[in-house]
């Protein structure tokens, strides 16, 4: 619906994609200074065309400086948000959900599906207040496929709520070769935080409820020998009724952690 490439100061204010069955509300490559506000899209097929069901792509070589706030997104298959670059990205006070079962449809802020060999490093990323319900893929930050390189720095995922309805579909925050990461006073039902190969890592003060999820633990952490002085702090956080535990650390890559700090949990 609206293309930009290698842009800046772009506005796009309370428009609303009105019944798509599949392909973008928002296509801006190689943009700066963006600010979207305001922006709906409930897509009514799903299941199709599933990569073409993300309706605002917003990613570069050259991208930063982006602000998404305040809209609403339903039930596409894809990532509702596929967000990439430089950084200096904020998301904040947005709602998605899924009325239709089995989507995934939140934040994805990987750079994994990249157009030049090699991304560039992405700082400064602040998603605070949104909401999420029954989503698959809750919010992903960094590269969370593998060992990498540390690609990512300073991000706060903060004050975002999950709820997972009856019968529907559990979430996850992820966080990726990163360091100097925040992860605060999220409120978490029917979701869970994951932490893959990242080097100073605090969560802090989180509520994490699973109903019983098969197969999943509250917290994880993915461990790689790359990072020595890989400190992360596990603090203050409630944790109930995940199958597996409050917290699982997997040793991958040669050497488990050992700077991992766990106290005052309940």
């Amino acid at each position: 619906a609206l293309f930009a490439y290698d842009s800046s100061y772009i506005t796009v204010k309370n428009v609303e994609y009105v019944s798509p069955t599949y392909g973008n509300l928002i296509m801006f490559i190689e943009c700066t200074r963006v600010m979207v506000d305001g922006a709906k899209s409930t897509f009514t097929n799903t299941g199709v065309n599933i990569i073409n069901e993300t309706p605002l792509n917003i990613w570069g070589d050259d991208c930063q400086y982006v602000t998404i706030q305040n809209c609403e997104f339903a039930n596409n298959q894809g990532s509702a948000i596929n967000l990439g670059g430089k950084g200096s990205f904020i998301i904040k006070n947005n709602r998605f959900y899924d009325g239709v079962g089995g989507v995934a449809g939140g934040i994805d802020l990987s750079n994994e599906t990249w157009v030049s060999v090699t991304p560039p490093e992405m700082y400064n990323v602040i998603i605070d207040g949104n909401t999420f319900t029954d989503l698959q893929s809750t919010i992903i930050v960094g590269d969370i496929r593998s060992s990498q390189a540390i690609t990512t720095h300073e991000v706060v995922i903060t004050n975002n709520t999950y709820q997972m309805t009856t019968g529907g579909d559990f979430g996850s925050i992820v966080l990726g070769n990163t360091d100097f990461g925040i992860i605060s006073n999220n409120s978490l039902n029917g979701c869970l935080i994951q932490l893959n190969y990242n080097n100073v890592c605090s969560v802090q003060g989180n509520t994490l409820h699973g109903r019983q999820i098969a197969s999943q633990t509250g917290i994880a952490l993915y461990c790689r020998a790359a990072v020595i002085d890989s400190y992360q702090y596990i603090r203050k956080n409630i944790v109930s009724d995940f199958s597996l535990g409050a917290m699982t650390v997997y040793g991958f890559f040669g050497a488990p952690y050992t700077n991992i700090v766990y106290s005052e949990n309940d």
